[in-house]
């Protein structure tokens, strides 16, 4: 009798110090996600990345999603985009063509990659939809375009590469890329100048037909 006292005594033993270890173990890891969980910001103490604005002297940096329309668009040599939708509204992403100047430094992205990089060729001017698109989109004919100098790469960027740089340089309204660091829903944004930069250079780094052409020499090379 004492023997089987003693067994059961033995099994309650090990089955607690079991549970304690499982406790043990799930507690350390519960700490260890906590200690990798990004910490939360409040919203007093927030830092965003400041919105670009231009600076006299220097172009100012867009990035255009052209998703179905960049094949058609960097063939001709523009971007374009209507200036009303179906039911008479703007949208800020159509609006911003407005703001391209000569000479400004525009980054071409397709799903995910910037497959190329221009030079806005002058400044936007009503355009009713060119030729290359009316085949394939119903938009209202009524625009406003933009003349490009197209350089089209042979190996894009693919932006996701960059998604933690994109995050902490794109925490501004009407950023180009999400929280996630995915593009956003729209056509032609203004991005940060410095984000701008790391992917001309990763652009130069892929494509060395690229360290030759004179703006994007200057833009890497600023301070």
């Amino acid at each position: 009798l004492q023997e089987i006292e003693d067994a059961k005594i033995a099994r309650a033993k090990k089955q607690a110090d079991d549970a304690a270890r499982i406790a043990y173990v799930r507690q350390k890891a519960f700490e260890e996600a906590e200690r990798k969980r990004p910490a939360k910001r409040s919203a007093s103490k927030a830092k965003t990345a400041p919105v670009q604005k231009r600076v006299a002297g220097k172009p100012l940096t867009f990035i255009v999603f052209q998703s179905k329309t960049y094949d058609k668009e960097s063939r001709g040599g523009f971007i374009w985009a209507p200036s009303l939708n179906a039911t008479g509204k703007k949208f800020h992403h159509w609006e911003r063509l407005l703001e391209v100047q000569t000479g400004d430094i525009i980054l071409h992205a397709k799903g995910g990659l910037i497959k190329g990089i221009s030079i806005a060729k002058g400044e936007c001017y009503d355009c009713q939809q060119p030729e290359e698109l009316l085949t394939q989109f119903t938009w209202d004919k009524e625009g406003r375009k933009v003349d490009c100098d197209y350089t089209d790469v042979k190996y894009p960027v693919k932006t996701l590469d960059f998604v933690e740089k994109i995050i902490s340089l794109c925490d501004t309204k009407y950023s180009p890329f999400n929280k996630n660091g995915g593009g956003n829903m729209g056509y032609l944004y203004v991005i940060n100048r410095d984000l701008a930069k790391l992917f001309v250079e990763e652009m130069v780094k892929l494509n060395s037909n690229l360290e030759d052409i004179d703006y994007i020499k200057a833009l890497i090379s600023e301070e």
